[in-house]
């Protein structure tokens, strides 16, 4: 008797063709989800500008440059190294849909650097 024919066997593993199945009704189903979302929530305006980002300045808070870019951005990093001298370190992102975006570390706190890949006005 080979475990296809065990009934107890196919309880907990169900066979291969219903597997492939739901990943083939997934894969069909998610270009239709991303396009609806595109129609239903179009975003407009950018996340982060040029002008935004030229006006962070070095020293500022997080908090200071999430009211210039007007979004909270995205933490990528944190990092709270432990010994004497050591600095905590944040990175965050702001992407604008078109796949441009910018980059702020911040060491203890406040702005240490900046990165900004194709903004535009």
């Amino acid at each position: 008797m080979n475990s296809d024919d065990d009934p107890s066997f196919r309880a907990v593993y169900p066979s291969k063709r219903l597997f492939y199945g739901v990943a083939l009704i997934k894969l069909a189903i998610l270009p239709i989800v991303a396009i609806a979302r595109m129609l239903l929530h179009p975003t407009t305006s950018p996340v982060i500008t040029l002008d935004e980002y030229n006006r962070i300045q070095p020293e500022m808070t997080i908090s200071q440059v999430q009211a210039i870019v007007q979004h909270p951005g995205v933490e990528l990093e944190k990092r709270h190294p432990k010994g004497p001298g050591m600095a905590n370190l944040q990175i965050y992102q702001w992407r604008n849909d078109s796949g441009s975006h910018a980059l702020v570390w911040f060491q203890n706190g406040e702005v240490a650097g900046k990165v900004k890949v194709n903004l535009k006005e």
